[in-house]
């Protein structure tokens, strides 16, 4: 699923202070400045998780001469692909409503994204109609495209983000935190049931359940994918 520790390239200005400061580790940096403020995040800090949501530096390109892990393989390590087909297509479709083109432009990752999501043009009405290949490509185990697509989808969220991670107690600023924070301290048994009760009927249950996962991939691992509780 592509190494998580590759650096950016430098680049000047704010933008290419935020991307080598890659908040969110996995394979991710969180875009540009914040906001007019033209504030570039700093440090090692991470977006909501150690590593890799809303906003990352697109990976290398596969080797298509390297073989993709098998089914067995991949089930050992929870996928962000997975976490996707997890939800349902119908479900998915509702998450991909949630991508706010303004939010990639501001971030600085419109072209980025169009190019992973394999778009001529990067608005509504494309996103729309790309949510069966999208489907597809997770269902291919894609994994850099399910990365690119979960920013994509939680940097529209960020107060969600900012609730979650101060409601697990993790030190942060504005939802971002470091990379190499001790996460067994603060998700404690039981995390991610409690969190989706507190939360589940203040911001939309399908970002809630995917920015849980994420969170999981990032810091723990080793968990299985999350599904709420009947």
């Amino acid at each position: 699923m592509g190494g998580r520790g590759g650096a950016g390239r430098a680049e000047s200005g704010t933008a290419g202070a935020a991307r080598r400061a890659r908040p969110w580790a996995g394979a991710a940096w969180f875009g540009a400045a914040r906001g007019a403020a033209g504030r570039a995040w700093a440090g090692a800090a991470e977006f909501g998780t150690a590593g890799g949501v809303a906003g990352h530096l697109p990976a290398p390109a596969l080797d298509a001469r390297r073989p993709r892990p098998t089914a067995v393989l991949r089930s050992s390590v929870m996928q962000l692909s997975e976490v996707f087909l997890s939800l349902g297509e119908e479900t998915f479709a509702q998450l991909v409503r949630e991508i706010s083109i303004g939010k990639l432009k501001t971030y600085q990752l419109y072209e980025s994204f169009k190019t992973r999501a394999h778009l001529a043009k990067l608005n509504t009405e494309s996103l729309r109609k790309g949510v069966p290949r999208f489907w597809t490509r997770l269902g291919a185990g894609e994994e850099e495209f399910a990365r690119e697509l979960a920013q994509a989808v939680l940097m529209a969220h960020l107060d969600m983000i900012r609730a979650v991670v101060d409601d697990l107690g993790i030190p942060n600023q504005d939802g971002f935190f470091d990379k190499n924070i001790e996460a067994g301290k603060y998700l404690t048994e039981g995390w991610q049931q409690r969190i989706y009760g507190k939360f589940r009927g203040t911001y939309p249950e399908p970002v809630l359940r995917l920015y849980i996962n994420h969170l999981a991939w990032e810091l723990a691992n080793g968990e299985p994918i999350f599904s709420p509780a009947a």
